[in-house]
């Protein structure tokens, strides 16, 4: 059993930020992994407004997490061409994983407005939220 910090966005690009709210959540929740997963079709963004392929994103992605063992690069959403949804993405990782604990690590900015998210509370089902707090 593992235990997995799900780290989702369009990482377009991926930045210092991402990587120090992965980290955070790895050494204060005491995870097994994190693992960045870019979504190549987001329901809350217009693919206009997405500059990079998620081809490209997957790259970019890979190339920052690359010093860090603990991250691991999940293709799942980004290979997908329909929308991905964050509740879809946790019920299928719940079925292809069911010995692993999933924590979904969240920022300040997307739990300000989880409200406006898909099915928020079916990620509740397979995930605990987890919001890591930069330590001083």
């Amino acid at each position: 059993m593992a235990n997995i910090g799900i780290l989702g966005g369009t990482f377009d690009p991926i930045h210092k930020g991402h990587l120090a709210l992965g980290q955070q959540a790895y050494e204060q929740f005491k995870l097994d992994q994190i693992w960045f997963m870019p979504n190549g079709n987001p329901p809350h963004k217009k693919s206009e407004t997405i500059k990079s392929t998620a081809e490209d994103r997957m790259k970019m992605t890979s190339l920052a997490i690359a010093p860090f063992p603990e991250f691991v690069l999940q293709p799942y959403e980004a290979l997908r061409a329909e929308v991905s949804c964050s509740y879809q993405t946790m019920e299928h990782f719940s079925k292809i994983y069911p010995d692993d604990e999933f924590y979904f690590i969240i920022g300040a900015d997307s739990l300000m407005a989880i409200e406006t998210w898909i099915h928020p509370e079916r990620i509740f089902r397979h995930a605990q939220f987890l919001l890591p707090i930069a330590m001083r």
